[in-house]
């Protein structure tokens, strides 16, 4: 007998058992990860239409007639970048300082934010600068269908 063969008849039975354990395992490992990333991949597409959404959303208030309001805040580089594109866009918008005005301060806490931009259309409402909502607002109907808008 070639000593090839008789190298792997003489290799003991739980050595060949512990070498198919752990291929299972690892194939096991493989289907968790494949599972795991399929799973991640739903959720980022749920979150995704969830955000398109909402984006809608804003973009109908706007068109009709709901009012832009920016609570801001004057060391906010959010708040900085969110108002340069509506400016950018001409988007017409109020501004409210939370650090000047303790109402409005109250009012974005109560909505569930501690931190600024808020930006508030209507009854939608979002924190941070979040240019996919932002972008909404600048849609060629948005802007066209607005009342009091050539």
């Amino acid at each position: 007998m070639p000593e090839a063969i008789e190298a792997i008849l003489s290799v003991p039975e739980t050595a060949l058992d512990s070498d198919r354990i752990a291929k299972e395992d690892e194939l096991a490992i493989a289907d968790e990860v494949r599972n795991a990333i399929e799973e991640a991949n739903q959720k980022a597409e749920l979150k995704a239409a969830e955000r398109a959404l909402k984006a809608a959303n804003i973009a109908e208030a706007f068109m009709n007639g709901a009012h832009v309001t920016v609570y801001s805040s004057r060391v906010s580089v959010n708040s900085h970048a969110t108002l340069a594109k509506l400016d950018r866009d001409k988007i017409q918008y109020e501004e409210v300082s939370i650090e000047d005005d303790a109402d409005a301060r109250d009012y974005v806490m109560a909505l569930g934010y501690f931190h600024t931009p808020v930006v508030v259309v209507g009854d939608h409402h979002w924190a941070g600068f979040q240019p996919d909502y932002l972008d909404a607002l600048s849609l060629p109907n948005a802007q066209k269908d607005r009342p009091g808008i050539a």
